[in-house]
């Protein structure tokens, strides 16, 4: 079993009871989860990201982290999640090591330019950046993520 055929056997299920729930007062039950994540996947899949795609991210623990990690196991992506308090030297090292293709980060998150390292990063390795604002508070009940039509998706690999 996968981690994506979890969160859909649990949408599937439809309990109405929070399944994830933030500091800004969001809740997701799994159906929401599951909703949200493809249309994530939908976005990540028309930049490219694809089955097997490295995908790196250093995202704090959010709504949004976990809608990711959910999209891109719907894709079938590569995750590699890198922990915030890693920086320059950390992150490069571990980016060449998985070849990574796409890296996810937060803009300014706590006072560090998150998005400002990996687009440094980026012009050495060449992966592509896909930034998260996660600086501005989320408009109610709104996700900090791109997002596209869910209908476009292929089946899960």
């Amino acid at each position: 079993m996968t981690f994506w055929s979890l969160i859909a056997e649990a949408a599937r299920r439809g309990s109405p009871r929070p399944l994830l729930a933030d500091e800004h007062g969001r809740s997701m039950t799994a159906r929401q989860l599951y909703d949200a994540a493809c249309v994530a996947a939908a976005a990540l899949a028309e930049r490219g990201v694809r089955p097997g795609a490295v995908v790196s991210w250093q995202l704090p623990t959010t709504l949004e982290t976990m809608v990711l990690m959910a999209a891109l196991a719907r894709l079938g992506a590569v995750q590699n999640p890198i922990i915030p308090v890693l920086r320059e030297s950390e992150v490069r090292f571990i980016t060449g090591q998985l070849n990574t293709e796409y890296f996810v980060a937060p803009g300014l998150w706590r006072g560090f330019d998150h998005g400002g390292l990996a687009r440094a990063l980026s012009a050495e390795r060449g992966f592509e950046v896909i930034t998260v604002d996660l600086a501005a508070p989320p408009a109610t009940g709104a996700l900090r993520l791109p997002g596209a039509d869910p209908y476009s998706l292929p089946a899960p690999p």
